[in-house]
């Protein structure tokens, strides 16, 4: 197996997701958080807004739209520095806003994605960040 070590992923979707939902304690609930640019948004929750919100329902692999983005602004990788840029957020250009389709197809491939990793640590709850890159590449950070 080979490990990819890179300083910072450009990602255009960051995520959280709880292999058990953590506010009703469902297991059979996996809780998602989705936003615009990289993880210190929801990692940090340092600005006003929400991500977007989805649960996948384990036993039949359905997804339940909770909330749409509205956080004002994205931080973004710099080419030139560390440092993370702030971007403003239109959201009539954001696929997941535009699509609803598009934004619970990617809940599911989220969902399934958790399902496996808890499966993989003998069905222990996972908490998992990762981010989606524009060329849809999707990293488990």
């Amino acid at each position: 197996m080979g490990i990819l070590i890179q300083e910072m992923v450009d990602s255009q979707f960051s995520f959280i997701i709880h292999t058990v939902n953590p506010i009703n304690d469902d297991q059979n609930q996996v809780y998602m958080e989705v936003a615009v640019g990289q993880g210190e948004t929801l990692a940090s929750a340092n600005q006003q807004g929400t991500p977007y919100r989805m649960i996948y329902h384990k036993k039949d692999g359905k997804i339940q739209l909770i909330t749409f983005s509205s956080y004002s602004y994205g931080l973004y990788a710099s080419k030139n520095s560390k440092d993370l840029v702030r971007r403003c957020i239109d959201y009539s250009q954001i696929e997941f806003t535009k699509d609803t389709d598009e934004l619970a197809g990617l809940g599911i491939e989220l969902g399934e994605i958790a399902v496996h990793l808890e499966k993989c640590f003998d069905g222990e709850p996972q908490d998992i960040e990762g981010c989606i890159c524009p060329d849809d590449e999707i990293y488990i950070v």
